[in-house]
């Protein structure tokens, strides 16, 4: 058998102390850290589109903003039920939980409401960007429509001159 990795020995016999309310608080703490790193990379990526989008947006632009909104449903469906419980564990009369421990679910719950609020700007940004990808795609449309020939046709107003006059 290997050598053992080495662990925080401090840390570790915090949480044996504190108990399994404390635990819990951990174990919860560690997947809203994630989350804010996931959300990290959803704003680099939302960076990175969004100059895409205003200088050569193309078809698989549109597939990364659908991908992009997709994913970020999929993180605020996490992240809603992850606030709830801890709401819910920070709000908890029984004795379960300890009352330092609430302090530290309340930590927790208010960096899930920054994360839903970070969501929904997020959410608003990839709206604008859908939005800039359609304009930029139809003013792009615009200008071929007006150096085609099709579009250099004789109105009907310009017939009828050429024709009266000869």
């Amino acid at each position: 058998m290997g050598p053992r990795p080495r662990t925080d020995t401090k840390r570790a016999g915090r949480i044996r102390k504190a108990g399994s309310d404390y635990l819990a608080y951990r174990l919860i703490d560690a997947i809203v850290d994630h989350y804010f790193v996931v959300l990290e990379k959803i704003g680099d990526e939302i960076e990175s589109l969004t100059e895409e989008v205003s200088e050569e947006p193309s078809r698989a632009t549109l597939r990364r903003i659908h991908d992009l909104k997709g994913e970020m449903i999929f993180l605020r469906k996490l992240i809603w039920p992850t606030r709830e419980v801890a709401g819910t564990l920070e709000r908890a009369e029984s004795g379960l939980i300890k009352k330092p421990t609430v302090v530290y679910l309340r930590d927790v719950y208010d960096h899930t409401v920054q994360l839903i609020e970070a969501m929904e700007s997020y959410r608003d940004l990839v709206s604008g960007m859908h939005d800039l990808y359609l304009s930029t795609v139809s003013n792009r449309l615009n200008a071929v429509m007006r150096s085609s020939p099709c579009s250099r046709r004789s109105s009907p107003r310009s017939l009828f001159s050429r024709g009266y006059t000869g």
